[in-house]
């Protein structure tokens, strides 16, 4: 996983590391001789385990180990993974126990009795599997070798400690962990770190849970004192039961809610400050996506009274936004006139979610532009700021063809847009994206896109709506808690460049000719040259044989990406490849056998001695003309490779080298086909990655790698 390493063991000095304890009412493992050096239970059929108690954990956290069973498929081999024990004299916490049957469960224990939450059957135990378990916010996750096996909230235990158990049936040696790994919730997504939940779910928030925070607002507190940062939220299910809540933050990390909710029936709280009037507009939840937004007005922020129940509705049959409607969001007054931005769409058009605008008046009687949508794929936060001249909008969008049904809702990532009139939207830059476990990373449910965003001691604090699951056929229904991402500048900074973390070093275009590609090019050994044909496009120079070259005209780091942009594909191959090697036949690459236009399988593969192996599970994706491809590696702060996987700029797969095939190399690309023509390239990027602008003086060419910028914010790695 790609979050930060706080503990870890891989029993190398011969005994567990000092920072264990035992797990209340178990004794500790037994560390035996390998090599690898590994631990097991201590005696048959008793389980043995330990929690780290070394230090003192965040309330997000994960438990990592890379394990082998090989027992006789019984409910009694099996693997525990510990997250917020409690410690004391009894076992009290969350755990996920994995059998070697291929069943497991999530379970939250109280004073040893064990309430099971959610249970399956149907994994298949590999040696070397890797599990990991994670509790963010109410959210509780597993994952398998970069697949989610299941997931439940509960909100019993907000803190505590991670740690694993062990139990063997018929031989010790049947259950043996190799390491274990402990994380927080805090990882590196492009410019942004991940914070993990700052509004988590409370007892009846779920199903759907804190969502759609409103935009963050400065001033005097309602619920204490002195000056603070506020905001209200969505709660409760998508019902007549939803309710809106005011919480607010001296630092813009922990947030405390008000006594009771504000306002009750309503969701998706959309707020602008107009002298000392807050006006609202919310959505009926038991209406929600179909009904009308009414507007409610207030002075202090907890006391709402309705002055309109429709300022806003679904438009007329055959219009564009007959079907739905999401969110509508006041975004300025300018010259007396309201300016708003809604979200709306049909049920039989190919984006779920388009935007179309509306003006007022006074702020309740609106009437829509005769031209919209203004733009299509995008969901609107109340995340729009206005930098100088130009406005810019991040929300919500997804990669279409990464989910098979239509209109596409999922996996919804963050996109950021800009415009200078709020009808002419361009620039699309990709922001955060669905990478965190409890976000579904690698499944095709997820959601993360930025609601609300203020500055704060100079740095850009985004709020997200991140949702595990948001539909069918996730058994465990819908769960959205509301994530906070800390950017590496200020608004005004980070709007100057991309979000992604990367620096170009090397783009090539083809344009030296056909036949060979220009001296920056080097074919590794044991592989076949590529070459340029008119286009310009690259292609094999032969059929049914790997060909692959490597960017030798520069200099790259170990982190690193490459970049390709597929101008044909037809049954064949094409890969970006990174820490490619000239001569070992080694490289890391994609598998994207298929044809443009229809849905296919892709997997990430570390190429070892011209073998292919496989990381990860297989993603679906559906290729077009003209998608660009990108493959990035860095190094995770556990020391494994990260490879993630991106699709025009939207995250489409992330996995972790646990077994470290490749630590440096050069970034290129390959391509397999039987047919000469059936696989096109139509242009190369390459630079390194985990690199994020230094932003000193609002905006520099300087350039920092991300641990040295999160060095600066005193974020531990």
């Amino acid at each position: 996983m790609n979050n930060q390493l706080l503990a870890s063991d891989n029993f190398a000095s011969g005994s567990l590391a000092a920072g264990w304890s035992a797990v209340p009412g178990q004794s500790v493992c037994q560390v035996v001789a390998g090599p690898p050096n590994f631990t097991e239970a201590n005696s048959l059929l008793t389980v043995a385990g330990q929690i780290w108690t070394g230090l003192t954990w965040p309330n997000d956290q994960a438990s990592e180990v890379t394990v082998t069973m090989t027992g006789s498929a019984v409910a009694t081999t099996l693997i525990q993974l510990h997250v917020r024990n409690q410690g004391g004299a009894s076992y009290s916490g969350y755990r996920a126990t994995i059998k070697d049957s291929g069943a497991w469960d999530i379970s939250v224990v109280t004073a040893g009795v064990a309430t099971v939450l959610t249970s399956g059957t149907g994994a298949v135990i590999a040696a070397n599997d890797v599990w990991v378990f994670q509790a963010v916010g109410a959210e509780l996750v597993l994952y398998q070798n970069f697949t989610r096996i299941d997931y439940f909230h509960d909100t019993t235990y907000t803190s505590g400690t991670p740690g694993y158990s062990q139990e063997a049936t018929n031989a010790l040696t049947t259950n043996k962990v190799y390491s274990w790994r402990g994380y927080n919730a805090i990882q590196q997504d492009g410019i942004w770190a991940k914070q993990g939940i700052a509004v988590p779910g409370i007892s009846g928030s779920f199903p759907i849970g804190p969502a759609d925070p409103s935009k963050v607002f400065f001033g005097a507190s309602v619920l204490s004192s002195g000056n603070v940062y506020y905001m209200w939220f969505s709660d409760g299910p998508q019902s007549a039961s939803a309710q809106i809540w005011y919480a607010e933050s001296t630092d813009g990390k922990t947030w405390t809610r008000s006594a009771a909710a504000v306002l009750s029936a309503y969701m998706t709280p959309a707020v602008i400050l107009v002298g000392s009037t807050y006006y609202m507009y919310v959505q009926a939840g038991a209406s929600a996506g179909k009904g009308d937004f009414a507007c409610y007005t207030s002075t202090d922020r907890q006391t709402w009274t309705q002055q309109s129940i429709t300022v806003i509705a679904r438009g007329t049959a055959g219009q564009w936004d007959d079907d739905h409607l999401w969110a509508f969001v006041p975004v300025a007054i300018i010259g007396g006139t309201w300016y708003g931005l809604y979200s709306a769409g049909r049920a039989t058009s190919t984006y779920y979610f388009s935007i179309g605008l509306a003006t007022s008046t006074d702020g309740l009687t609106w009437t829509k532009y005769g031209s919209n949508p203004v733009l299509a794929n995008f969901y609107a936060g109340q995340a729009i700021v206005k930098v100088g001249t130009i406005w810019y909008a991040w929300g919500g969008a997804v990669q279409l063809g990464s989910n098979s049904g239509l209109p596409s809702l999922d996996p919804n990532q963050c996109i950021r847009y800009q415009s200078t009139d709020l009808i002419n939207w361009t620039n699309p830059v990709n922001s955060i994206h669905v990478s965190q476990l409890f976000e579904s990373v690698n499944m095709p449910s997820g959601q993360s896109y930025i609601n609300g965003i203020i500055d704060i001691g100079g740095k850009a604090y985004a709020y997200s709506t991140s949702a595990i699951a948001d539909a069918p056929p996730d058994a465990n229904g819908l769960s959205y808690q509301i994530g906070l991402q800390i950017a590496a500048g200020s608004i005004a900074q980070i709007v100057t460049a991309k979000e992604d973390a990367v620096s170009q070093i090397a783009t090539d275009a083809f344009g030296s000719g056909a036949g060979d590609l220009s001296a920056n090019w080097t074919t590794p050994t044991n592989y076949t040259k590529l070459k340029i044909v008119a286009g310009p496009y690259v292609q094999a120079s032969a059929t049914n044989t790997s060909c692959s070259m490597l960017y030798t005209g520069a200099t790259f780091s170990a982190d690193q990406y490459a970049e390709i942009t597929i101008q044909t594909l037809a049954t064949s191959y094409a890969t970006p490849v990174v820490r490619g090697q000239l001569n070992a036949q080694s490289q890391y690459q994609i598998s994207n056998l298929g044809n443009l236009g229809s849905q296919t399988g892709v997997q990430i593969v570390a190429t070892v001695a011209g073998v292919n192996i496989t990381i990860g599970k297989q993603i679906s994706w559906t290729l077009q003309v003209g998608d660009v491809i990108r493959l990035s590696v860095i190094t995770g702060s556990d020391g494994f490779p990260v490879l993630s996987l991106f699709q025009n700029g939207f995250l489409i797969a992330q996995v972790q080298d646990q077994n470290n095939y490749l630590s440096s190399g050069a970034p290129g690309m390959s391509i397999y086909t039987s047919t000469l023509a059936n696989a096109q390239i139509s242009n190369f990027n390459a630079g390194n990655a985990n690199v994020i602008p230094a932003y000193s003086g609002g905006g520099s060419s300087s350039w920092l790698t991300v641990a040295q910028a999160n060095s600066r914010r005193g974020i531990r790695h």
